[in-house]
């Protein structure tokens, strides 16, 4: 077989390509920690909530049980669900554009009580921690940022080159956040309880609490789901 011809051109090209990519490692690399933090974290909150948003504008069957924690029927929730996946669609386009620190503490708060709905719907307690992305990432960004003593403090943007170097302590608390759902145990000793749980999500749901498919649940579970 002939080898395959290479221009001379493309031979160019492939080195300019080469070239600008080693350039961004290579600047990335001189960054100091704050400003790799800074859009690590940045770009973790951005994609969590921008991706959440929209499956909250495309609306699930499985997070009916959620709005039954406080009370919310099947109809009400997805007539909810488009309206909260677009705030959350919106929280994340804000992040992008101007960060800011009072966004980042609803997102914080937001995040810790949508995993906290898993357990309280029924789920393994293990959801929350296996999320804690959602709640952690903002966290860390906060604490990174750093907490104001003021309150115009928490509508000031968070930019790169205003961050401050940060102390050891503050590295290590960000890391610890970073890996809370370490905490969890394999997914596989916890999920597939879960699984069948939820055999019935796309059964119509009755406006009660707590949430039973209509016909109510399988023997197995209605232990479980009993007051």
């Amino acid at each position: 077989m002939k080898a395959p011809c290479i221009m001379p051109h493309e031979e160019g090209d492939v080195e300019r390509s080469n070239t600008w990519a080693i350039s961004l490692v290579a600047r990335w690399q001189r960054l100091p920690i704050e400003r790799q933090l800074h859009w690590i974290l940045r770009v973790g909150v951005i994609g969590c909530f921008m991706g959440h948003g929209a499956y909250g504008l495309l609306t699930k069957e499985a997070w009916v049980p959620y709005f039954g924690v406080v009370g919310i029927d099947r109809t009400w929730a997805y007539r909810l669900m488009p309206w909260i996946g677009a705030m959350d669609v919106s929280l994340g386009l804000t992040m992008a554009v101007v960060p800011l620190r009072i966004v980042l503490l609803h997102l914080t708060v937001w995040g810790l009580w949508t995993a906290a709905l898993r357990p309280l719907a029924g789920d393994s307690v293990w959801e929350l921690v296996e999320r804690a992305g959602n709640y952690g990432v903002p966290l860390a960004f906060l604490v990174l940022a750093g907490i104001p003593h003021r309150l115009r403090g928490w509508c000031a943007p968070v930019w790169p080159l205003a961050l401050r170097p940060p102390t050891v302590t503050r590295v290590h608390t960000v890391g610890g956040l970073l890996r809370l759902n370490d905490l969890s145990p394999p997914v596989r000793s916890w999920r597939p309880r879960r699984a069948q749980q939820h055999a019935n999500a796309d059964r119509p749901l009755c406006v009660d609490w707590p949430p039973v498919p209509c016909g109510g649940w399988p023997p197995a579970y209605a232990g479980d789901r009993r007051l």
